[in-house]
């Protein structure tokens, strides 16, 4: 398959293009540090839980997930050593950046939504 930079297609379509590949990586992102949360909450908290998840149908991707999420070791932030916490602190400053800009984007898109609703407000206000 082509890339978007080297496609024929219009310069304007391809910066859409490569937006909507951030915001899948960067949705990706997120689900994946819910899920993370979620483990974390099954391995501190409520092992009942994580029973119910394993007593349903493996075959359900969300409860594999969840399961190898809670087998996957954690360290502890006093377990890190210097070079690890050097590279926790770029991976979540990365992270970090990803997801301030899908939600700059997000914010950028309600503008022009919100811009759109009042034209067509306008147009179909009763005249008097």
């Amino acid at each position: 398959m082509e890339s978007i930079e080297k496609s024929g297609i219009h310069e304007k379509s391809k910066h859409w293009l490569e937006l909507s590949q951030g915001i899948d990586y960067s949705a990706r992102l997120l689900i994946r540090m819910c899920l993370n949360n979620a483990a974390a909450d099954i391995r501190n908290k409520n092992e009942e839980w994580l029973e119910l998840a394993q007593s349903l149908d493996a075959d359900i991707p969300q409860t594999r997930i969840i399961q190898m999420l809670h087998n996957e070791p954690s360290p502890s932030d006093e377990e890190l050593k210097d070079e690890d916490i050097k590279q926790e602190i770029d991976l979540l400053t990365n992270r970090k950046d990803r997801l301030q800009g899908l939600v700059d984007l997000s914010q950028h898109l309600v503008s022009e939504i919100d811009e759109k609703l009042a034209k067509l407000q306008v147009q179909t206000s009763p005249e008097e």
